[in-house]
């Protein structure tokens, strides 16, 4: 059995499921699907976009368990690529407004290489204030 913590994107609640399967992909305390996405999420694709200057934007697309689609802006320059918002189906937020931290990095590995994306700053989590390499 695990814990996991999670986030809805519509009313901002932050609570833990406790279960050994995918948690539900509803809030409990407003009933919203814009809620942390269920299991492993799998990349549909991605969009980009850059100026001359070396600034630019890449959106990458994904579908959790459930078939929920997740989109993640980054924006960056040159090499340094930071995480600035996620939409989950039609709920859009700031990344920093999230509470739990989601590895993306990982996950995002071979977007970022292909488009020379080097670091990543992903300032969801707790310390958003002073955001960190996850």
């Amino acid at each position: 059995m695990t814990i996991t913590q999670l986030d809805c994107l519509q009313c901002g609640a932050s609570y833990d499921y406790i279960g050994g399967s995918s948690h539900v992909p509803e809030c409990p305390d407003c009933e919203s699907t814009c809620v942390s996405p269920v299991g492993k999420l799998h990349i549909e694709g991605n969009d980009y976009w850059s100026a001359p200057n070396g600034t630019g934007e890449l959106q990458i697309s994904a579908v959790d368990e459930h078939d929920r689609h997740v989109e993640f802006c980054i924006g960056f320059q040159r090499s340094s690529g930071k995480l600035t918002q996620i939409t989950i189906e039609e709920s859009s937020i700031q990344a920093q407004q999230c509470s739990v931290v989601w590895p993306l990095k990982e996950l995002f590995a071979e977007q970022l290489s292909e488009f020379g994306i080097t670091e990543l700053i992903n300032p969801m989590g707790a310390d958003a204030d002073n955001p960190t390499q996850r």
